[in-house]
């Protein structure tokens, strides 16, 4: 690949106007390429070359071109899409639109061929994406001109990513405030010789992975700035699993402690999620969302075994388990049980785990020798994001065709695609349980399939309620 107008060219940018040529991969330097700018004509020569015929992207303050993302893909590859668009907006003051690949009457592996100019972002099921895709070695992107589609594809989403983020950076990054645009060369073509590998946890770890390769993801708004979202895996046998998450943003939820009837006595006290949503709401806390919480001593007392705090109350106190708490400020935290002492003062409501799987971004404790954390099972856990956007994720387990379960590495993975630096494992197994409230009439809507065939009674729960 070699470049015509970059940074150290900027002077030849076209006002308000991108070229790309109309042509295959194939191609050298163009001879001759002229420029119309503000103070008259440039012209930059390479010889015994000949000047490729070109496709405007971007006129008037509009591109011509749609940014085009798989129909389902994981959150990375949404996000290479979003850069990408912010990246052209940015460098050429053009509004962009970014649409998905659906076609009608398209499926599976089919492949089909679109008129319209287009920036292929992702494994799209067009063919130029196809063709492009072909000639990629391990952990690597390319970015490469097809007849009027520029293709940007890495050989899987964080790899796209790190496409664009390299096309943004070495194109549109330092573009002079008097122009908006470059001219790509007649068979414009670019492979990275590495791309970010896939996400690794650690030797160890990695061995407790069971291979998860994401097939099909729906998101949607549960309320404002809080997103519902299910996916389907398959794992390394090509058995299904799969996951459902919550990602709330800072400030637009309210993390509450569901309890048994809403109230604080919690010896031989237990409700389903459900439950424990409708008691709150009966309270004037009408829940968005809610998962199962606490381990609890099932064959006892039925009390949490780990911290629970409610509304500022310490009904349970931490013994040796981990936390999640959401103290008065909002700030989400996870902790040990020796950095409880730390927090307490101002936790306004909390719940216990087991295992935290994550802190400061690496695996932290995944039960590698143990049952417990190499089996796959039903798992609920709770992670946020260094902005303290919180994400809540059950995966649903112990059912062969419909979700095999996880590992406490698996879980961990999960939480790192979704941005987590700190994350914790909550009860499982029968217990796992995401409760939803349908948008339009309100209602309590079960959306996991809870391995034990019916919602089990638990002690608590974390439910989302509006922002105060």
């Amino acid at each position: 690949m070699t470049r015509i107008i970059g940074k150290s060219a900027a002077a030849l940018l076209l006002a308000l106007l991108i070229l790309l040529p109309a042509v295959s991969c194939a191609g050298g330097l163009p001879a001759e390429v002229t420029l119309q700018t503000e103070t008259g004509t440039e012209t930059d020569t390479a010889p015994d070359q000949t000047l490729p015929g070109g496709i405007v992207i971007c006129s008037d303050g509009e591109c011509l071109f749609k940014v085009v993302r798989p129909d389902i893909c994981s959150q990375t590859g949404i996000d290479a899409a979003v850069e990408l668009k912010r990246g052209i907006e940015k460098g050429t003051a053009s509004k962009v639109t970014i649409e998905t690949d659906y076609v009608k009457g398209v499926k599976g592996n089919m492949k089909v061929s679109v008129d319209a100019p287009e920036i292929l972002v992702g494994m799209t099921n067009r063919q130029e994406t196809a063709d492009v895709t072909g000639e990629l070695p391990a952990d690597s992107f390319a970015v490469c001109a097809r007849g009027n589609k520029l293709v940007i594809i890495g050989t899987d989403d964080k790899a796209t990513l790190d496409a664009v983020r390299w096309f943004v950076g070495e194109y549109l990054s330092d573009v002079p405030e008097a122009a908006s645009g470059f001219l790509l060369p007649e068979g414009f073509s670019y492979i990275s010789e590495r791309a970010t590998p896939p996400y690794k946890l650690s030797e160890d770890a990695d061995s407790a992975l069971s291979g998860f390769v994401l097939k099909s993801e729906k998101r949607s708004e549960a309320a404002d700035g809080i997103e519902y979202v299910e996916q389907i895996y398959t794992d390394s046998s090509g058995q299904p699993v799969r996951a459902f998450a919550a990602v709330i943003q800072r400030g637009r939820g309210r993390f509450y402690t569901g309890t048994p009837e809403d109230g604080t006595v919690l010896e031989n006290m237990c409700a389903t999620v459900t439950a424990e949503m409708e008691a709150a709401a009966r309270s004037g806390r009408s829940g968005i969302l809610a998962v199962n919480a606490g381990f609890f001593d099932m064959n006892g007392d039925k009390q949490p075994r780990g911290l629970c705090v409610k509304e500022g109350e310490l009904l349970r106190p931490t013994a040796s388990y981990p936390f999640f708490a959401v103290l008065d400020d909002g700030s989400p935290v996870i902790g040990t049980a020796g950095e409880y002492a730390k927090y307490s003062g101002g936790i306004r409501n909390a719940v216990g785990g087991r295992y935290l799987l994550m802190r400061d971004g690496k695996p932290f404790e995944l039960g590698l020798g143990s049952d417990a954390g190499t089996e796959r099972h039903p798992r609920t856990g709770v992670g946020y994001r260094e902005d303290g956007t919180v994400v809540l994720i059950v995966v649903d387990g112990r059912q062969s065709g419909y979700s095999m379960g996880a590992t406490f590495a698996d879980m961990c993975l999960l939480f790192k695609d979704f941005g987590c630096t700190e994350a914790l494992n909550l009860d499982g197994g029968g217990s796992s349980t995401f409760v939803l409230a349908d948008p339009a009439t309100g209602k309590f809507v079960t959306k996991n399939r809870p391995s034990g065939g019916t919602m089990r009674k638990i002690a608590d729960s974390l439910i989302v309620l509006p922002p105060d």
